[in-house]
């Protein structure tokens, strides 16, 4: 991140961006596959569960610039966590926005977070662990 952000000033936001939001949507998508992986009781069953529901979850990041300004598809792409971290990181690399904006554009990423943190509590009722001998 150095080399890449030499000469200019942007270390400083890229290790904010991945502090806040890199880091947080990867514990969500980690703790999301632990808790598929709770209910499932198969770690492979859980494991491509996971990716599809990753899959899922970048495919608003693909659809073109028109589509997302209109319809269905402002809506997906708006609420979409990995397309409001792009965004994120497009403002406060590139249109260099305020930390106000930067925060609120990163907004369905925490609250993707707080609903897989719901999602983790429940699915942790389901865990027992077995005695040993």
């Amino acid at each position: 991140m150095i080399a890449l952000t030499a000469g200019t000033n942007l270390f400083p936001i890229v290790l904010l961006y991945i502090l806040c939001n890199g880091t947080v949507f990867i514990i969500s998508f980690a703790a999301l596959s632990l808790a598929i992986s709770a209910w499932l009781s198969s770690t492979k069953n859980a494991l491509m569960y996971a990716i599809i529901l990753f899959v899922i979850a970048i495919i608003p990041m693909f659809l073109s610039t028109t589509m997302k300004k209109v319809g269905f598809a402002h809506l997906v792409d708006v609420s979409s966590p990995v397309s409001s971290s792009m965004l994120a990181m497009k403002d406060a690399m590139v249109n260099k926005v305020g930390f106000g904006a930067f925060v609120m554009d990163g907004l369905p990423v925490y609250i993707f977070f707080c609903i897989v943190l719901l999602v983790c509590i429940g699915a942790s009722k389901k865990v027992s662990f077995l005695g040993g001998e």
